[in-house]
């Protein structure tokens, strides 16, 4: 009897901490998607528009715009796997 106590207080203490685990991972998750969805997403829509208007107005080549593109698309990639994750870890 005194075992099958032990074995149940050892497992009660396993998913105990398991759970705390599970609701930082969330709490961590949760505020990653909520700063892309309201500062990052944004600035890389902002980095394309400025882009887009150095490329127009001859301020930079096609290599910086290119460059300045690409750095806008990471952080959407950046997000979409986030988000990917987050749904796979959750629902």
């Amino acid at each position: 009897m005194e075992i099958a106590r032990f074995e149940q207080k050892t497992q009660e203490l396993f998913l105990n901490k398991e759970r705390e685990r599970l609701l930082i991972q969330h709490q961590y998750q949760t505020e990653r998607i909520k700063y892309f969805e309201q500062q990052a997403l944004k600035d890389a829509d902002k980095i394309v528009q400025t882009a887009n208007l150095q490329l127009n107005k001859g301020a930079i080549n096609y290599l910086d715009w290119s460059y300045l593109i690409n750095q806008s698309l990471a952080v959407k990639g950046s997000y979409i796997d986030l988000l990917a994750a987050y749904y796979r870890d959750w629902e």
